[in-house]
């Protein structure tokens, strides 16, 4: 690779114009999603360990492995009462199913792009659960 197009590459990394075109190119990649009704924007978890047993059987076939990555990690510490936030929400299925589930007094899902966001407000109507557009590198909720 020649020297100029090593220094063009490290620019772009480096730059501002790195989030301009990650911010085009994620609302791009999620709009087009083939399935209009896929919540969940993971690869999934399954247990090796334990029994597949018949769990989430709400979910359809290609989201079971999905939703039990949040089942996995969300358990981890008791969320009933707390005010929890998921940066990064994606289409939202992490955040409905932490809500239903896990019962945290407040939900809020954070996304970067206004296409997510309006696909969450319309698929996951659930009255403690609330999405917003924000930036994981300067939210606007305070610590804790």
């Amino acid at each position: 690779m020649n020297n100029a197009f090593q220094q063009f590459v490290i620019y772009l990394v480096d730059s501002p114009l790195k989030k301009f075109i990650w911010k085009r190119w994620y609302n791009l990649l999620t709009s087009n999603v083939a399935n209009n009704k896929i919540t969940f924007m993971n690869y999934g978890y399954v247990d090796l360990e334990q029994d597949i047993k018949p769990l989430l059987s709400e979910y359809k076939q290609e989201e079971v492995y999905c939703a039990r990555l949040y089942q996995h990690v969300a358990n981890a510490i008791p969320l009933n009462r707390l005010d929890v936030l998921e940066v990064g929400c994606g289409r939202g299925g992490g955040s409905s199913y932490i809500t239903r589930y896990l019962h945290p007094k407040t939900m809020t899902g954070v996304d970067f792009s206004e296409r997510n966001i309006k696909f969450c407000q319309k698929n996951h109507v659930i009255p403690q659960l609330n999405f917003c557009i924000g930036d994981a590198e300067s939210l606007e909720f305070a610590d804790c």
